[in-house]
Order: structure tokens, then sequence, then C-alpha cells
């Protein structure tokens, strides 16, 4: 088996060049999911681009579009008795890229400078489906014939939690596996930093909340109602509650919710009679999503006892528990096993994270999910993180990425 990783490995090397281009294949296409309406995402491009990059790999393919430019894609390569299979997934969106004039290289140029590869979606997370989708082209150009089934699959959305994406895959059965490797951070491009595993996430809710006022003329303000005004004790609000919860041993506790969209107003000189705020939060396993929308009712009426004109309206998403996979999860072993195989002495990071994702919905159908095997988000004081300005990836770690997956699979399937 060692000879035959090292075989696999040799391919990685020779056509590494080949690896790097459809990395960057993939950043220069947008796929930006700009909200949480339906049809703030276009995701077709990309699913267009990987369909043609499977096809002469000849895997079963198999694309949906459940609403307008927004498909989701998967593609099965058929082992020889098809136990066990093994899904390696990866969102196809990415978060919009702000103000172009605060990236210091182009955000959908792919370009690579010192070692490192930039782009809207180099850490977040279009390394995971280039990874995935050359281990598995090298897999099949070496000739391996596996038990097991590889099944790749990419879903719309997940910035928004899309409820047509990955959720809508799972749901109609166009996603079945005994596990699934979600290939998102973990091979760090600092030697003093561990090797990761996320092996969870808080749950996560949006809520929205509209306050009604009535427009009138500036000159006669009395006679109107400030919806923003209105508004601004509830932002306050929202800003020092407590969502905290009880202490957990995988995903961190406690919890965060912001206030991170707002709009209202007609014109400067008109009194606003509505304003809407949208709410993001994050909450440790014990909270539900229900807890946080009652706190947040609970805001708005006391503050309305106190202000007989306040009115407002509070929808929200349906709402996520946080998810994870125990530690001591057989699967969980067997990407530690793998990572000692390329470096026995660096330390390994096994643990939950504080944002939110839809590998969920693997977990919550029973398939014990990691993410692992990809460039690492490197942190803040490394710059280049996914969500930020100059989001990047390395290079090398990418490629070795790639060398650590194909072991993986072979441990797993072969």
């Amino acid at each position: 088996m060692q000879d035959l990783k090292k075989k696999l490995h040799e391919y990685v090397e020779a056509h590494k060049n080949e690896a790097i281009e459809l990395f960057q294949s993939l950043i220069r296409i947008n796929s930006v999911n700009h909200g949480p309406d339906f049809d703030q995402g276009d995701e077709s491009e990309i699913v267009q681009f990987i369909e043609n990059w499977m096809k002469p790999l000849d895997l079963e393919i198999n694309t949906i579009e459940p609403h307008p430019k927004r498909p989701s894609i998967t593609g099965r390569k058929r082992g020889s008795i098809g136990k066990p299979t093994l899904c390696m997934y990866g969102h196809l969106d990415t978060v919009p890229v702000g103000d172009p004039l605060k990236w210091k290289y182009p955000p959908f140029g792919g370009e690579i400078h010192d070692g490192r590869l930039y782009g809207r979606g180099a850490s977040d997370i279009k390394q995971g489906i280039a990874t995935s989708l050359f281990t598995t082209k090298t897999l099949i150009d070496v000739g391996v014939d596996l038990k097991g089934d590889i099944l790749l699959a990419y879903g719309a959305g997940e910035e928004t939690l899309f409820p047509l994406g990955l959720k809508h895959m799972i749901d109609i059965g166009m996603i079945d596996a005994d596990y699934c490797l979600y290939p998102h951070g973990g091979v760090p491009d600092d030697p003093e930093r561990p090797f990761g595993i996320t092996l969870g996430h808080r749950g996560n809710i949006d809520i929205q909340i509209k306050t009604i006022g009535k427009e009138g003329h500036m000159a006669r303000k009395a006679n109107a109602i400030n919806a923003i005004e209105k508004m601004a004790p509830i932002v306050q609000g929202i800003a020092s509650m407590d969502i905290s919860g009880p202490p957990h041993d995988v995903v961190p506790p406690g919890g965060t919710i912001s206030v991170n969209m707002i709009s209202g107003g007609i014109k400067s000189n008109i009194i606003p009679p509505e304003c809407s705020i949208t709410i993001d939060c994050r909450f440790g396993p014990g909270i539900k999503p229900d807890d946080i929308v009652k706190k947040v009712n609970d805001l708005v009426n006391n503050l309305k006892k106190d202000d007989p004109k306040l009115e407002a309206i509070i929808e929200r998403s349906e709402g996520y528990e946080a998810s994870w996979t125990e530690p001591d999860d057989p699967f969980v072993e067997e990407i530690k096993k793998v990572y000692k195989e390329f470096d026995p002495k660096r330390s390994i990071l096994a643990r939950g994270g504080a944002h939110s994702s839809d590998s969920k919905f693997f977990r919550l159908v029973g398939i014990p999910t990691a993410m692992a095997f990809a460039p690492s988000a490197s942190m803040p004081q490394y710059g280049g993180a996914g969500h930020q300005y100059n989001e990047y990836a390395g290079v090398k770690e990418y490629i070795e990425s790639v060398k650590m997956q194909t072991s993986f699979v072979i441990n797993q399937l072969y």
C-alpha cells in the first residue's frame, strides 16, 4: 500500500501545475452569494465548469437546478463493491468581494505571489473543491481499482444556508455516504501550527426586524414617527444581549449576535417610515433557535412598554442547533492517521469551530463529517483568512493536501 501511495504522490508532484491551474480556474469564476434572497446567488458557471472537468473522468454526474442559476452537482466514481462510500464535499458560493480597491491582487485573478494563491474563495472554500477534484483525477489516471465509492458533491448557497443547496441534495437522496470529508482547512502555512480537524460548528439563525413609522416633512417632524429612531434602542439591545450557554467539550460554548445589515429612509428630508435590520446569531450546544427568537421578542416587547409608538415586525429563518462529530469517532482517527503519515512530529488539533456551516446537514442524517486536508484558513495575524480582503491559500500546502487526500482515500476505499 505504501508503494501505491508513493506512486500517487509522485503523480501529484509531476502534475502539480495542472492542479494549480484547476485551482486558479475556480477562483476566476465569480460565484458570489450576495444575500439570503434566492435570486442573489449564481452558481451556474462554476457548476458548468466542474461538469466539464468531470466528464473526461467518466464519473456518474448528477446536476440539479431547483431554482434558476442555483445548481448543485455530484460526481460518483464507483468501486468494485460500492462499500463504503466516501463523500468529499465543498460549497460552490463565496461571500462578496467588498471594496475591490482593498484587494492587493484582483479578487478573481487567481494570481500567485510569494507562494500564495490569492482570490475570493481561495480559503473558503474553492481549495476544497480543487483538491477533491484533483485527488479523484489522480486515482483514476494512476489506474487505482477501489472497492468503495468516491462521491464528489458540491452544493449551492452555503454562505446563506440556502435551503435548496446541500440540504435539498440530501433530502432528495442525491447524497448517500458512510462519512464525509469536507476539505476546508487543516494544513497551515506555518510549520509551528498544528494540523487541524474541525469536528463541528455552532448553531445559527438569522432574524429580521422592521420598525414601522410614519413618513412626514422635516418641517413637521412632530407629526411623523421616525422608524430609524425607533430601531436605535433595538440595535443597542441586540448588541448587549447575552446568549451564553453551557460548556461543551467539542463546540465552543457561548455565542455571538450582531446586527450586520440595516436599511431605511427615502430621502434626506423625509422622516423615514420604515427601517429594517438583519441579525446574525451563532450559538453553542444547549441553545435552540427558538431560545434566541424568544430573547429578541422579549427585548422588543419590553421596549414597547416604554414606547407605545414602537411598532416592530419580527421574522426569522429556520435556524439550526449546533452539530458535531465526536472526537473518538473512528472517522476522526483515520484522519489523524494520515496526518501522522506526513509528519509524525506535528501536533493535531481536533475541535469544533465558532462559525456555522452546512456540514450540519450531513450530521443531521447520521453521516460523520469533519473538515481537514486542505490549506488552512490563516488566522488574522497571518492574513488571508476567508471572508477577509486578500484571501489566499498556500500553494505548497494545496499540493500537500491533494497528496493527503489520495492517501486517505486509499486507506478507506482500497
